[in-house]
């Protein structure tokens, strides 16, 4: 066998010589690829929760495995039924479920669907049968609040829209709202935690009274929606340059430095919008990340700068040079304030593109990035497009929303 092999290797030597060097070439150029990476260590790639380590990184860890493994099997189906009725793809998602556990053909009331539309005219799991529940869902949100569920409903909408699915006509009659239905909220925090169906003519006499340990709908759209930045993106700071040491937060309140372990303080895009498309329902969080100045501040996804300004008016004068911008479908935002700006409103700019740098303003507070993100028209809180406690860290659930 030595001998063989020996030979082997001999009568071989020149084409081993060839490839040896092939191979040094290829590591090479691997080795220069990953060392700009680490140089940047900036830009990630979220494809929107297109990929299980995507919807791996939603806030809420109570989804199982399979659950989002099936989910993400099923998102073309969402998909193309969602972008047929107009209406988001996510809350087609959370329907099924709740309804169904994400049955393509349910043992319980197999003629009501997968969907569990009464008298459903599609009783297996697919483009059809996920149409038919999303104009079911337009229809009866229209019917029982005057209320038009598309893709840019706001979220008091989206849960007035799966309250009505359910049983919004009698929520209405027995003047019940929403935020008491096990069906839209449960699990969504602490004080929605294994809620009790309302022991009212709200509910049918079968469940009043009773706990339930579902997800709500709305709990499972929230968690699934806080994961759908679409295309590249990049973190707005190089880890690398925070600092470590808190600094004066007498005049921040809430606000932390790296590494921080407290929510956020308020944020700067409402109730001004900013000529964003946010709808400033919900109050959101923003964090402080403390850095040298001059450390170069980066867009965190393709995007508009839809305002930019260098006016010491703004923010009581404190905040300097902020840059607000916008994704380029139009869903997601992020304010990045108390720079010195190097792009001008109505520019476009990069994933990880360099937009400003930090400088100090007034104040005593030293440089410090002032950073807010919004994701499908929702505030990332620490807990991830909700007041959840799953990450009680804003600068983790940030993270985790740009795919970090």
């Amino acid at each position: 066998m030595k001998s063989k092999n020996y030979l082997l290797k001999k009568s071989t030597g020149s084409t081993i010589i060839l490839i040896s060097v092939a191979v040094l070439g290829v590591i090479s150029i691997f080795i220069i690829i990953v060392g700009l990476a680490l140089m940047t260590g900036l830009t990630g790639n979220n494809s929107g929760g297109g990929t299980i380590g995507s919807l791996s990184g939603c806030s809420n860890n109570q989804l199982s495995i399979n659950q989002k493994s099936k989910i993400e099997n099923n998102k073309p189906v969402y998909q193309v039924a969602a972008e047929k009725s107009g209406i988001p793809w996510q809350f087609l998602a959370s329907l099924h479920l709740r309804e169904t556990n994400l049955a393509d053909t349910p043992s319980n009331n197999p003629g009501d669907g997968p969907f569990q539309i009464q008298g459903a005219k599609y009783k297996t799991f697919g483009v059809d049968s996920a149409t038919e529940a999303g104009e079911k869902a337009k229809s009866l949100v229209k019917s029982f609040y005057n209320k038009d569920l598309s893709k840019t409903s706001n979220e008091d909408t989206i849960k007035l829209a799966f309250l009505a699915y359910n049983r919004g006509g009698m929520y209405v009659e027995g003047g019940c709202s929403w935020n008491q239905s096990p069906y839209v909220m449960n699990q969504f925090d602490a004080q929605h935690t294994n809620m009790v169906w309302p022991n009212n003519t709200c509910e049918p006499e079968s469940v009043r009274g009773k706990t339930n340990t579902q997800l709500g709908t709305f709990t499972v759209y929230s968690a699934l929606v806080g994961c759908s930045i679409s295309g590249k993106t990049a973190l707005p700071i190089n880890p690398s340059h925070l600092s470590s040491y808190p600094y004066n937060n007498s005049f921040h309140g809430r606000s932390v430095s790296y590494s921080p372990s407290k929510p956020g303080h308020n944020v700067i895009l409402c109730p001004n919008k900013y000529n964003t498309n946010i709808s400033c329902n919900t109050t959101g969080e923003a964090v402080d990340l403390r850095a040298p100045g001059g450390t170069e501040v980066y867009a965190p996804f393709d995007s508009k700068v839809v305002f930019s300004s260098m006016s010491g008016s703004l923010c009581g004068g404190i905040c300097g040079g902020f840059i607000v911008i916008q994704s380029l479908d139009g869903k997601s935002a992020a304010v990045l304030a108390h720079l010195q700006n190097y792009v001008t409103q109505g520019s476009t700019v990069s994933a990880g593109q360099r937009i400003g740098e930090l400088k100090e303003y007034p104040g005593g507070f030293g440089p410090h990035l002032h950073f807010e993100l919004w994701s499908n028209n929702l505030p990332i809180h620490a807990g991830i497009g909700s007041p959840s406690q799953v990450i009680p860290n804003i600068w983790a659930a940030q993270k985790k929303v740009l795919g970090f």
